[in-house]
């Protein structure tokens, strides 16, 4: 008897296509849909592909709730930025992005955020929302190999790492 879900599963990638398995989030959505009631607020918090709340997530939920998104249903993207064991620490001082289907999704995502995050973004819709977190997660990507390049590098050079990093 929720008025609020929250959708936070994980989107590997296929072994053999690398491309993202959306099965967990599929599968949420449907068990979510089938619950649902008028005013209810779904928000979406993995890394999916673009479009998949637009091409995807609306269609599973509009069939299994009989309820439409934006006129009975409100629904949100508000990717997931934190590292693994710092969640609480960093939903309170990282900015949280929000994109939604409509104005009271976005509205009422907001004013959920708001409770402990010192800072909500607009990105406007779904898809962009979608975008930010594989932004993030590549730019993370990016930053850890090239840390562990480094530390090769240096380790090959008997430099010290560490203390060029401290100095």
């Amino acid at each position: 008897e929720s008025d609020i879900y929250i959708v936070t599963v994980g989107t590997p990638l296929k072994k053999n296509s690398k491309s993202p398995d959306i099965d967990h989030a599929k599968k949420a959505i449907e068990a979510i849909s089938k619950k649902l009631k008028k005013g209810d607020l779904i928000i979406l918090r993995s890394t999916l592909p673009v479009g998949f709340t637009r091409k995807i997530a609306i269609k599973i939920i509009e069939k299994l709730s009989n309820f439409k998104i934006s006129k009975d249903i409100s629904l949100a993207v508000c990717p997931e930025r934190t590292a693994e064991g710092k969640a609480l620490v960093e939903l309170d001082t990282l900015p949280q992005i929000v994109g939604a289907a409509d104005d009271l999704s976005y509205e009422l995502a907001s004013r959920l955020f708001n409770i402990n995050t010192h800072t909500v973004i607009d990105v406007g819709d779904t898809d962009s929302a979608e975008m930010c977190k594989i932004l993030d997660n590549t730019f993370r990507d990016t930053i850890f190999a090239f840390s562990n390049q480094m530390a090769l590098y240096f380790e090959k050079s008997n430099l010290n790492l560490k203390r060029l990093i401290d100095s």
